[in-house]
């Protein structure tokens, strides 16, 4: 896991591409509730700074590099992430067209609501990998936690089983 740390405009960046997306997300299992679309988009800056390249902002991926299409899935936690965390990509009707899968995880503090200054890239996988994991289903309690229910149907993994971003 690569911790990369976000400057101030870096940061506004972000929150200038969340004013520029839809009120109203496709297939969004997060409620579009404004935390976790910012944190999205915390996630893919510090994707494209690791990158050292710029955000595509196309529906089907974020990010183009080394002529693979990659798509950031960012998740909003209270603390820093662990190996041992879940990584997953909600299943809808249509899969992205996409090469990559990079998952980010950002730290954000309810109590003061405020962001940490960046993000934590956990690792990736190729599409073909991710299709490959193991499947759950909305409304299923999880096996890690219980009383926690899926959100939506999705591939799911561990963050311990993806690649480092390095090698990306």
């Amino acid at each position: 896991m690569i911790h990369v740390t976000l400057n101030d405009w870096q940061m506004l960046q972000a929150f200038n591409n969340e004013k520029n997306l839809p009120s109203k997300m496709k297939y969004s299992v997060t409620g579009d509730l404004w935390v976790n679309r910012m944190a999205g988009c915390i996630g893919e800056m510090a994707c494209a700074v690791f990158l050292d390249t710029k955000l595509q902002h196309d529906y089907e991926y974020d990010i183009l590099h080394d002529g693979k299409r990659i798509d950031v899935k960012t998740m909003r936690r209270k603390d820093a992430p662990l190996k041992t965390h879940d990584c997953r990509v909600t299943i809808h009707g249509h899969m992205q067209e996409c090469d990559v899968y990079v998952f980010a995880s950002v730290a954000y503090n309810e109590e003061s609501e405020k962001f940490e200054m960046g993000a934590t890239l956990c690792g990736w996988a190729t599409k073909d990998e991710v299709e490959g994991w193991k499947q759950v289903k909305k409304g299923e309690v999880d096996s890690d936690f219980a009383g926690f229910r899926e959100r939506s149907d999705a591939f799911k993994s561990k963050y311990i089983n993806l690649r480092s971003m390095d090698t990306l």
